[in-house]
């Protein structure tokens, strides 16, 4: 069995489904982990991100999924789990390999396992809306160092932005090493 690896971007993880299809290759595991071991009998193949079959991918998946279904991808995504990016894999596939809409079939485990991380990560970015305090530094900047479960910083911004608009913030993720800055005009 082939497993391909990505760089654990949601551009390299699509990057794996076009190159599935491509290649006929539908028994694949995915992986991110460059730790990761193989079998006796598994092929390592390194996937390189490509924004044009990413976007392809995405295309499809918007033609044939609801915005809902496509929410839960992303926040599934999110979770930046390895079982959560396989069963993500799993769902294009599945998604694809059908003519008629089965986004919603939640009886099948894909489309229940993203149902089920997509709640999971919404209830993270739901504790972080109510949750983050900051502090007021000496330069005025109010800041707030937080270590989420999940990588939710991308979904919080727009709330913050606009309950803190008035004043300068950073929202600093100590565990993925990156924040969002609000400068009172931009967020970064």
């Amino acid at each position: 069995m082939a497993t391909y690896r990505f760089d654990g971007s949601m551009t390299g993880l699509l990057s794996c489904v076009f190159r599935a299809f491509q290649f006929k290759e539908f028994q694949v595991n995915v992986t991110c982990d460059e730790h990761a071991q193989n079998g006796l009998f598994d092929d390592f193949i390194q996937v390189a991100s490509n924004n044009e079959h990413a976007q392809r991918v995405w295309q499809g998946l918007k033609q044939k999924t609801s915005t809902q279904s496509q929410r839960n991808f992303y926040y599934t995504f999110l979770s930046e789990n390895q079982t959560a990016y396989q069963h993500l894999f799993n769902y294009c596939l599945y998604i694809f390999q059908h003519k008629y809409k089965v986004d919603e079939n939640y009886g099948h485990p894909d489309v229940l396992a993203l149902a089920q991380w997509a709640k999971q990560v919404g209830r993270e970015k739901h504790c972080m809306e109510a949750f983050v305090r900051f502090k007021k530094c000496q330069d005025g900047l109010f800041l707030s160092l937080v270590r989420p479960d999940f990588n939710v910083l991308p979904l919080i911004e727009r709330h913050f932005k606009a309950r803190y608009q008035d004043q300068s913030w950073l929202i600093y993720d100590e565990k993925r090493k990156y924040g969002i800055y609000y400068d009172l005009q931009q967020l970064h």
